[in-house]
């Protein structure tokens, strides 16, 4: 029975590194492991090909998609795959895989290859795939041939000959691993020390690198602090096609160092600026702002929000539809006393504003405001409040996501109320400014009891301001034509787009909107309380709004730059040449062949890894240069009848 320390020298000896270190290979340069890890690494990337990258946000808005999924993808950091440990970690683990992989099935290969052709015995040269005879050649004129065939030639120990030929294409596996090793070594440079950035330049609008990379969501752990420079959008515009697409956006920049131009460059969609090893390529565009000129002169900016846009539902009426040009168009109005616009159906572009002394241009047409038909509407009511008789004014509930009539605050003993008419012709309610709870209902020509105030509904007062509209008449050419009104809060109809914060224009709170496709939308603003549009301008237009007339001098239009540094892409690239290289190489074949000599003269057996169809065609060529070589010598070969075998 071995002692302790017999067992304990065994355990620590030579043979334990040696299965140690048979283990670690084994696993290692298992291809069932390549195999795993490569369907690892293709199910990382398909993740971060589906789900938008840079932002968690672009997991949280993926529609259709389980909030338990959607955590276990921002717990991976799926919005961020590339530059994440564990996907590092895997690219890092196949690498491994495959230098392990090299070191034991390919490296010896390249050893054998790089060595004189083999020689083997002669019995297992019969059970080669092509077999030649050459009786009475002489092994000097095979030699010859095989040279002029560009085979390497070596003399072999029993007299005869060894030969190859294409050696150099043995070295494919190898050429395919070394690419392999540069694409993940490339990309495992890329993850920890490249780093990628948007945002949004208006013109004369500089940007420091430093301070790119510094806000980058995407950036490796180990990124080098890059130099100190900026870069500065000098111009930017766009292109168009035929129909108001955008065809083409470019960008004129100026790198900055200091406060000189290093460098100038435009840029468009694939056409980069590239720097000192960071790129600034085109990516996208919008609106920064909107340009008002209101009354005295006084402009502004009023910043845009790009991320999505708003959604309203908007207010107001629309006509049916009406054909005109071989285009469909409408009109719009937010009220009654509000201006008409007429609009493109499709575009929402708007064409101008109609009225009823002035001709509109559409299409080789005129148009103009005909007769406006309205519905009967309350504008207020009689109220007797206690002993004093009052006229309290109504206006719309629509503001108030209501349908009906409602009047401002009113004190009745200790309770501030307000007044609610559900219809022109419904009865009074008055409703409780805290709790929202009916104090009482009032039908016309009665009275009841709010904390013991008489309170008696004593009179309407009917307006066409706030009844809303029933028809309306276009002048088309001096013809009339009657067109349907529809009140938009009963279609649910909604604005998106691009749109400011609320802001105050004129006293009025309102919300500007404008759609950056096609080119030339027209810019909405609507009334932030009860979503009517108080104007729909082109640039250029005024409108009245509020207590000022606005201008809309047009919008100031952004352009989105991406900035990145890669240092593994150069790496990468060579890494694909290489593979690419390696590959076709793998397409040519190594040609083996082997000449013994017996007493009826030389006989020459071969292989060739592919394309032995065509190895046979050229060992018969050969065959018969030596045997007429050898014939200028000796006549008697000239009668020597072609034998030659090809084993498939």
């Amino acid at each position: 029975m071995p002692t302790e320390t017999e067992v304990a020298a065994e355990i620590s000896g030579p043979a334990a590194y040696d299965r140690i270190r048979t283990s670690f290979v084994r696993f290692w340069s298992s291809v069932k492991l390549a195999v795993v890890l490569i369907l690892a690494i293709a199910i990382a990337s398909t993740i971060g090909t589906i789900v938008p990258q840079g932002e968690p946000s672009g997991v949280t808005n993926i529609e259709g998609m389980s909030e338990r999924t959607k955590q276990i993808l921002l717990s991976i950091k799926a919005y961020n795959v590339y530059y994440s440990p564990w996907f590092l970690s895997l690219l890092a683990l196949f690498f491994l895989n495959l230098a392990v992989c090299t070191y034991v099935r390919v490296w010896p290969r390249l050893q054998f290859a790089l060595t004189r052709p083999r020689e083997i015995p002669v019995a297992a040269r019969d059970h080669m795939p092509e077999q030649q005879d050459l009786s009475g050649a002489a092994v000097e004129d095979v030699a010859t041939e095989l040279r002029r065939a560009r085979f390497r030639v070596f003399p072999a120990s029993d007299g005869g000959l060894v030969a190859d030929k294409n050696r150099v294409f043995r070295f494919a596996p190898m050429v395919v691993h070394l690419g392999l090793f540069l694409i993940l070594a490339g990309g495992i440079t890329a993850g920890l020390m490249g780093f990628k950035n948007s945002f949004p330049l208006v013109p004369g609008e500089a940007m420091g690198v430093e301070q790119a990379m510094k806000e980058a969501k995407t950036r490796g752990l180990l990124t080098p602090k890059p130099a100190d420079f900026k870069v500065r959008l000098d111009k930017f515009w766009m292109t168009h096609y035929d129909d108001g697409r955008v065809k083409q956006f470019y960008s004129t920049l100026s790198v900055l160092r200091g406060d000189k131009v290093a460098h100038t460059q435009t840029i468009h969609v694939n056409e980069p600026l590239e720097y000192e090893g960071v790129y600034f390529y085109q990516s996208f565009w919008g609106i920064a702002a909107q340009k008002l000129s209101v009354a005295r002169g006084i402009k502004s900016e009023i910043p845009m929000n790009n991320q999505g846009g708003t959604s309203i539902k908007l207010s107001g009426w629309v006509t049916s539809r009406l054909a005109l040009g071989g285009r469909e168009l409408f009109a719009y109005t937010s009220g009654i006393s509000r201006p008409w616009y007429l609009l493109d159906m499709q575009s929402l572009k708007s064409l101008g504003e109609l009225h009823t002394d002035e001709d509109l241009a559409v299409a080789g047409h005129k148009l103009r405001l005909g007769e406006v038909k309205t519905l009967p509407g309350l504008g207020s009511v009689k109220l007797r409040i206690g002993g004093e008789t009052r006229t309290v004014p109504v206006e719309s509930a629509n503001r108030f996501k209501l349908s009906g009539y409602i009047s401002r605050q009113l004190k009745v003993g200790e309770f501030k109320v307000f007044l609610y008419v559900e219809s022109p012709d419904a009865e009074l309610q008055v409703i409780d400014l805290d709790s929202f709870a009916s104090l009482a209902k009032v039908p016309l020509g009665a009275s009841a009891k709010v904390e013991g105030v008489d309170i008696a509904f004593l009179d309407r007062g009917h307006s066409a301001e706030t009844g809303g509209l029933a028809a309306v008449d276009l002048i088309q050419d001096g013809e009339r034509i009657g067109l349907r009104v529809i009140d938009l809060a009963s279609t649910g109809f909604r604005v998106q787009a691009p749109s400011t914060e609320t802001t105050e224009v004129g006293g009025r709170a309102v919300i500007m909107m404008q759609n950056t496709e096609p080119p030339g939308m027209p810019l909405w603003i609507i009334d932030a309380h009860d979503a009517t549009a108080l104007a729909i301008l082109n640039p250029g237009e005024s409108q009245k709004i509020g207590h000022s007339t606005v201008r809309w001098d047009g919008p100031i239009y952004f352009s989105g730059l991406q900035t990145k540094s890669d240092p593994g892409i150069p790496v990468i690239y060579a890494g694909f040449f290489i593979v690419i290289l390696g590959t076709l190489m793998g397409m040519f074949s190594h040609q083996q062949v082997w000449v013994t000599i017996d007493a009826n003269g030389c006989r020459l057996a071969g292989k060739a890894a592919r394309g032995r169809y065509l190895f046979h065609q050229d060992m018969t060529r050969l065959r018969q240069r030596v045997l007429d070589a050898s014939s200028k010598g000796n006549k008697q070969w000239a009668q020597t009848p072609l034998s030659s075998t090809h084993r498939a």
